[in-house]
């Protein structure tokens, strides 16, 4: 009888139990993407995403992220911008903490508007840039539910020609709910 009231007590005097962080998220992110090769006359990028991610386990998310970058050809003068995705695929948490080291791998899509030199319908490019994407970085929650991120980012573009490098940085803001 007195350990049932014991453990009536503690139930009762208990808090709520508070696990990890929630287990989807969605977030903006904004960077610059050095495109190597890709036109001589458009060196950078300016990508601007939406993206999320939904909890796996064991570390392991899937990731979805879709954007435009905004982008300047030197030799015509003419400002254009490029569909970035959509980008599908996996992020490895290597620490589920207040500091979220991660590497993550995509697979993705570039299609570019307004801008002869990376107009995928032209002559030179096919029919558009499919990718992959390999990516490390740190998120570091600065609420329970609100994270800052950066990470690196290194692309390979793809047509049916040839193949293209393109480095980028990010920094990132996600919501987990």
């Amino acid at each position: 009888m007195r350990k049932n009231l014991i453990i009536l007590c503690l139930a009762l005097l208990s808090t709520a139990a508070r696990g990890q962080i929630a287990n989807r998220s969605l977030g903006v992110s904004v960077g610059a993407l050095h495109l190597d090769g890709l036109s001589a006359s458009i060196p950078w990028a300016v990508p601007v995403a939406l993206d999320g991610s939904l909890y796996l386990e064991n570390g392991f998310e899937a990731t979805a992220q879709l954007g435009v970058a905004l982008v300047h050809d030197g030799t015509s003068g003419l400002n254009g911008w490029a569909v970035d995705g959509p980008w599908l695929g996996v992020r490895y948490l290597f620490r589920e903490e207040a500091v979220r080291p991660s590497v993550r791998l995509e697979a993705g899509y570039l299609r570019a508007f307004g801008v002869r030199s990376l107009d995928p319908s032209s002559a030179n490019t096919g029919l558009g840039f499919v990718g992959v994407s390999a990516s490390g970085g740190v998120e570091v929650l600065v609420t329970e539910s609100v994270s800052l991120g950066a990470r690196g980012r290194l692309n390979v573009y793809f047509t049916l020609q040839q193949a293209w490098l393109a480095a980028g940085l990010e920094l990132s803001a996600h919501a987990y709910f």
